[in-house]
């Protein structure tokens, strides 16, 4: 499944043309959207509760393989891309670890749809933060291709 992973997010990537935040960019928006739709349509429905919750988590997992795989040589170079993809890699781990505790005691206190709402929220300033460093980049005159 892993290989099947890699496959697509080489393609989306080519998709985007090279461009690994505009790559990293669509994966948020399409998380973003099925949060949305999930949080439109409420938990009544199993099937479509686990189908927008696999594809937001499928769209979670290509942001994290684009910014381990392809982030860290935009950040340095060709001479330290073992440093920043351990660095980048390191990130994830963090937050994971920290979002897990998070999610769990909002829906302990707020219950299941605080706590999709909670998940919409970040994917959303992730997506926000990924176009606030694209433009930036672009500004610098790094287009963000690998």
């Amino acid at each position: 499944a892993h290989m099947l992973l890699d496959i697509f997010v080489y393609r989306v990537l080519m998709l985007m043309k090279r461009d690994v935040f505009a790559a990293i960019g669509l994966s948020f928006g399409v998380t973003v959207a099925f949060l949305l739709l999930l949080s439109l349509s409420g938990v009544n429905s199993m099937l479509m509760s686990t189908v927008f919750i696999a594809i937001a988590s499928g769209g979670l997992h290509m942001v994290n393989a684009l910014q381990t795989y392809y982030l860290p040589e935009l950040l340095g170079g060709k001479n330290n891309i073992s440093f920043y993809a351990g660095l980048v890699n390191s990130a994830t781990y963090v937050g994971s670890a920290m979002s897990t505790y998070l999610f769990a005691v909002i829906s302990e206190i707020h219950g299941w749809n605080i706590t999709i709402l909670s998940w919409l929220i970040f994917a959303a300033v992730g997506l926000a933060l990924t176009l606030f460093c694209m433009v930036i980049l672009r500004k610098k005159g790094n287009a963000g291709r690998v």
